[in-house]
């Protein structure tokens, strides 16, 4: 993994140990040296990865708890989000103040064949309810988001004070804030989460992606809804 950017008092988003700016691609080292990273995604002032044995590492400001860590401390290096050790993690996305993931659990008892399922869990500020745990408080240490555990997510993408998920069976889950009607659905209320509806309600979602204040998406019939 290679990073560059940022500028004086970054923070350490970088992950290189310092918080001062990078003008050209730098190699990091430290806890990910030799191992194999799968995706990544930056936050204006966080960075989280994701490698190919399902380890989550974050570092940056860590203000709102925003690395999973526990506290609120701020890393200028990769540390690995401890609370999360026991599960896979498969996907990762940053939000402002928030980070969302896809984990990877095992679900059955030992009387029956154990099968995995993949959980929505969220962490770091709630102010806007895009944490979806039914209340606004902030939360430290990656929780799973309860409401939505009979859901299996493949992909999930966050925004400035909201975050969406795409389930296996092409449905859209919205939450956070609703201000500029970026839930897909006039019903939403911040504490919960809620289905994107309209014309994606007949339709077999793939992709998801937002802006700050906004989402598109494609279906299977290849087209864009935003």
């Amino acid at each position: 993994m290679y990073s560059w950017g940022g500028r004086s008092g970054n923070s350490g988003l970088l992950g290189h140990g310092s918080e001062t700016s990078q003008r050209i691609p730098k190699n990091l080292n430290g806890s990910l040296e030799g191992i194999h990273d799968s995706s990544v995604s930056c936050g204006p002032w966080h960075t989280a990865v994701v490698t190919s044995t399902g380890q989550l590492f974050t570092f940056g400001d860590g203000t709102f708890g925003v690395l999973g860590h526990g506290d609120r401390k701020s890393v200028s290096v990769p540390r690995e989000a401890e609370f999360l050790k026991i599960l896979l993690t498969v996907r990762v996305a940053c939000g402002v103040w928030h980070t969302a993931v896809v984990v990877e659990v095992m679900v059955g008892s030992p009387s029956t064949s154990n099968c995995s399922s993949r959980k929505l869990v969220t962490w770091g500020d709630g102010d806007k309810g895009h944490l979806r745990h039914g209340e606004r408080e902030a939360r430290l240490v990656p929780t799973c988001v309860a409401t939505l555990d009979e859901s299996i997510f493949c992909k999930l993408s966050c925004g400035h004070s909201m975050t969406i998920a795409l389930t296996t069976n092409g449905h859209v889950y919205t939450m956070g804030s609703h201000v500029s009607g970026q839930l897909g659905n006039p019903q939403a209320v911040e504490e919960l989460p809620i289905c994107a509806e309209g014309k994606l309600t007949k339709n077999f979602v793939q992709e998801i992606a937002c802006g700050a204040f906004h989402v598109a998406v494609i279906t299977s019939k290849t087209e864009v809804y935003t």
